[in-house]
């Protein structure tokens, strides 16, 4: 089994040293597992049998952990954030792992939600195409909601420039009609039986194990 184990130390490595403890605990039963650390770099820190995938570094300002600075002791930026985010998410995609650990969020380190909420988001989508998906099929199936995720991130910046051109600049309407997309996506999703279509996935299988 694959497991991604994602950190973050913001003043002292306290945080760092206690996953890589759990992280090489999981790699001597068996696990292959990928440490992402967003702190400052520590050497000789993570054992060997663990991937460690550092993120561009960050820490905290000062000790009321309430602004993220970078390696060169500039406060973050969108920017940063982004570069940050995309690869944190393709890092993940990547890995295609069976187990997502994470600390505190949303509890605490809120000042990482920006890479943590659409890491999470992602993790309930693909634990749901999964536990629909045929045995055999599943690769298709993930196949098609990656497709799914990529048209609704053009989809959605589309439809807000539009409105937007379309108005002469109302953003607010603009806002309201890109957010009707989430109140139909809530809905749908609220109308999934997930139990029925676990019991259709198993039925498309056929006695050999194969699927149709």
């Amino acid at each position: 089994m694959k497991a991604f184990f994602h950190v973050q130390h913001l003043l002292g490595i306290g945080h760092l040293k206690r996953a890589a403890t759990l992280a090489g605990a999981l790699a001597r039963e068996g696990f292959e597992v990928t440490l992402a650390s967003g702190g400052m770099p520590v050497e000789n820190i993570v054992p060997p049998q663990v991937r460690l995938l550092q993120l561009p570094p960050a820490s905290a300002e000062d000790a009321s952990f309430r602004h993220l600075v970078d390696d060169s002791g500039r406060r973050v930026d969108e920017a940063w954030r982004e570069k940050r985010k995309s690869i944190l998410l393709e890092s993940y995609a990547s890995c295609a792992p069976d187990v997502l650990l994470v600390e505190l969020f949303p509890f605490g380190r809120r000042q990482l939600g920006f890479e943590l909420a659409p890491l999470l988001e992602r993790v309930a989508g693909r634990a749901l195409v999964g536990y629909l998906s045929p045995p055999g099929r599943q690769a298709e199936f993930f196949g098609l909601w990656g497709l799914a995720v990529k048209f609704s991130s053009i989809l959605g910046p589309l439809t807000y420039g539009a409105v937007t051109w379309l108005t002469g600049g109302d953003h607010r309407l603009a806002i309201l009609i890109t957010g009707a997309y989430f109140v139909a996506g809530i809905a749908i999703v609220a109308g999934v039986d997930a139990a029925r279509g676990r019991a259709a996935a198993r039925a498309a299988v056929g006695a050999d194990g194969a699927a149709l």
